[in-house]
């Protein structure tokens, strides 16, 4: 995962996910609930180690 920020948002969003952590910015914006499936599967690949293919 490239952490090269382009525009304006992006690098908002890298800001909150630095200093607020990946699950509480995603439930801020997504209007997800924590315990749902689909939040639970974009953490577990946020935090996967990245694999070069």
């Amino acid at each position: 995962m490239s952490n090269k920020a382009e525009t304006p948002q992006s690098v908002e969003m890298l800001r909150q996910i630095q200093e607020r952590g990946a699950e509480a910015v995603l439930l801020e914006h997504t209007g997800l609930d924590k315990d749902s499936p689909p939040l639970t599967r974009i953490l577990d690949v946020y935090r996967a180690p990245a694999v070069a293919v």
